[in-house]
């Protein structure tokens, strides 16, 4: 891996920050389509769905994820914005058109591999785990994390509420921003990008 001041900013590069800031699983990355970036009551949210050809883990797996400011000050909405302007069925056109994630995940582990970064315990799944940390981290209440992570409930009272309605969003809008990863966005933020 040599360092370069050109970031080519396609699904390569959205992906493994969607994850980061998410705690979204590969499968339900690759799978999202334009239409599944939306606005709820003025908030950008991920709507991570089971819709025609889509598979989730579970059903606590349907859920909205707000989109973190750090991936809206990145550019990833406008990225969204221009991928809709490219197409007109944006109910049938993938975000991240060349994605899936068994091919995706071997991509992945060879970048890991070919950076002298790879271990055992390293793999696209990590970034989920990073994500649950930081939510511990950052004080994240525990119910929320759960929310955002689409992680079955551990007992009934957990099994009620969603993360549709917009004051539940509003507070996991909230939940999801405190989460920070400095160092990273400050070395992205310092690079030339290319759409």
């Amino acid at each position: 891996y040599i360092e370069g001041g050109l970031v080519l900013k396609d699904f390569k590069y959205w992906i493994p920050l969607v994850a980061l800031y998410t705690g979204a699983r590969l499968a339900e990355i690759c799978q999202l389509k334009l239409s599944d970036i939306v606005q709820v009551d003025g908030m950008w949210v991920f709507n991570i769905n089971d819709d025609v050809d889509k598979y989730l883990k579970n059903k606590g797996s349907i859920r909205y994820i707000p989109v973190h400011e750090s991936l809206i000050k990145l550019g990833f909405i406008k990225y969204c914005q221009d991928m809709v302007k490219k197409h007109s069925n944006v109910g049938e056109v993938n975000l991240f058109q060349n994605a899936n994630s068994k091919a995706f995940s071997k991509f992945f582990s060879r970048f890991l591999t070919e950076a002298e970064i790879k271990t055992s315990k390293l793999c696209f799944h990590s970034f989920r785990h990073t994500f649950i940390d930081a939510t511990r981290r950052y004080d994240v209440h525990a119910d929320n994390s759960r929310l955002l992570t689409g992680h079955t409930a551990k007992d009934v009272h957990d099994s009620y509420g969603s993360t549709r309605s917009p004051e539940m969003l509003r507070k996991l809008k909230q939940e999801i921003d405190k989460i920070k990863y400095p160092i990273l966005l400050e070395s992205v933020n310092k690079t030339n990008t290319k759409t």
